[in-house]
């Protein structure tokens, strides 16, 4: 370039202007020949620019040029587009193939499905039809046994029909079903009603034993029907005797009631106890019946006497008489059915196991009337505190001790623990509350009256009867805890 060189570092990839100026022109004397520098550069622009030019204009002329390879490219990315449309297209197909061969077995599945059930259902149908059948001819027969097992089959059946009441065929035989266990119901009552009135039970315990068997498979409310029949005819003489005549229902002749009770109880375990399940629970039914009557009975006995205007009322040591044979007669009760599961307090129309006591079944009854004899001590305790305070702290036959104490004192204790240990016994309600509130009274009343009255005797006491008083006082303050054991 007219005798100035240009480096071949301009083709260079880290090419620096700086450094190359630098090596151009490295020493003053050099900046003369700047323009000639210029000079070479524009040359070898011009020439850069020119080779450029030259191989575009080739490249465009050429037969292997970048447009015929674009255009090479472009068909064969659309021949590749084509066949991956085909491929789709066929994976289409493929799917709607599967997809219709998968329907057409589950159709095939749904139609084994709905045969397997319309051939059950009709297996099932045909053995109800037969057992229905059988059953109306046991039923007539009285072959009860085979009836009470047929019967349930016939209702477990039946349930599986539940769903296809609305066919007529189906409703019909439904009818004729319900009115087969009403009919059985029916018969079973009176097959009942007719041996008991004729007096023929032994003949026909086997029978009725058997036919107990079909109300098991009737339910619960027809169990519960003849269960109450029963407790109803057994206790129905009870109730004619105790509630007709005023004499025989009185509390006088409480120990007849219970008394007639226990005979009965006897005649069903001797005579009916094997007619009935034992899971019935019938002889605890009937105890539960004759409680809650004989209750009533002596709430309306009572309710009367306290009404009366004739000085006939309740004599107090005959309420407390009867009510300690009531409760004796409970705790037997408790005692002979402790040992299983017992029915519900309303057991003549439910036999749900549910716990239960006799323990104040009847006596309950008696618990408003307890004041009567709460108002008795009252009066009996009224009467000995003033007796106590004229006695003589010391008998006149009895020696002074220092460990003596005075002896209404150990008397008036005694009353205390035996009357307290009666009342607990009768009544741990109200009642005992307010008897133990009277026995504080009277206590307070004996310490006032009675200890206190000698110690502020004229001319003051003596030393022996100071001793007797702290001795008592002691007494009490040590015994007052074992009261009611």
């Amino acid at each position: 370039m007219n005798g100035v060189s240009i480096p071949s570092s301009l083709d260079a990839s880290d090419y620096d202007p700086i450094d190359h100026l630098n090596t151009i022109f490295s020493h003053p004397s050099t900046l003369t020949s700047i323009n000639q520098t210029a000079f070479a550069l524009q040359t070898h622009q011009d020439e850069l620019s020119s080779n450029i030019t030259n191989l575009v204009a080739l490249q465009a002329y050429n037969d292997d040029s970048s447009l015929k390879r674009m255009q090479s490219a472009k068909s064969e990315l659309a021949d590749l587009f084509r066949k991956i449309e085909s491929v789709r297209t066929r994976a289409i197909q493929t799917e709607q193939t599967i997809t219709s061969m998968t329907a057409d077995i589950k159709r095939l599945d749904g139609t084994k499905k709905n045969l397997t059930l319309s051939m059950t259902a009709l297996k099932r149908l045909q053995m109800l039809t037969t057992a229905y059948e059988q059953l109306r001819g046991l039923a007539k027969t009285r072959q009860y046994r085979e009836c009470a097992s047929l019967l349930q089959a016939v209702l477990q059946l039946m349930k599986h029909f539940n769903s296809y009441r609305s066919i007529d065929q189906i409703a019909t035989l439904s009818r004729g079903v319900s009115e087969l266990q009403r009919e059985l119901l029916e018969q079973v009552c009176e097959d009942f009603e007719m041996a008991f009135a004729k007096g023929e039970v032994g003949g026909k315990k086997a029978v009725l034993a058997e036919s107990c068997l079909v109300m098991d498979a009737l339910g619960d409310n027809a169990r519960a029907r003849l269960v109450t029949w029963y407790v109803n005819t057994q206790l129905r003489e009870y109730r004619q005797v105790f509630r007709g005549n005023d004499e025989a229902g009185s509390l006088d002749n409480i120990g007849r009631r219970y008394s007639w009770f226990r005979r009965m109880l006897k005649t069903f375990e001797d005579e009916h106890a094997g007619i009935f399940p034992t899971g019935w629970r019938v002889n605890e039914v009937l105890a539960n019946a004759f409680c809650e009557g004989t209750r009533d009975d002596f709430k309306g006995i009572l309710e009367r006497s306290m009404r009366r205007t004739d000085g006939g009322r309740i004599d107090v040591n005959l309420l407390l008489s009867c009510l300690q044979e009531t409760m004796d007669f409970e705790q037997s009760l408790e005692k002979r059915f402790a040992a299983g599961t017992r029915a519900s307090i309303d057991t003549l129309s439910s036999l749900e196991d549910k716990p239960l006591t006799f323990h104040g079944s009847i006596s309950e009854a008696f618990e408003p009337y307890l004041s009567l004899w709460v108002d008795s001590q009252d009066k009996q305790l009224a009467t000995m505190i003033p007796k106590y305070r004229i006695q003589p702290l010391l008998a006149a036959d009895e020696e002074f001790s220092p460990q003596a104490v005075i002896p209404s004192s150990i008397e008036l204790f005694h009353f205390y623990k035996t009357s307290l240990a009666q009342c607990a016994k009768l009544s741990t309600s109200e009642r005992l509350l307010d008897f133990s509130k009277i026995l504080a009274k009277y206590l307070d009343q004996y310490a006032q009256q009675v200890l206190l009255f000698f110690l502020q005797g004229a001319g003051g006491p003596s030393l022996e009867h100071t001793i007797l008083v702290l001795n008592t006082a002691d007494y009490w303050h040590t015994k007052h805890s074992t009261i009611g054991r």
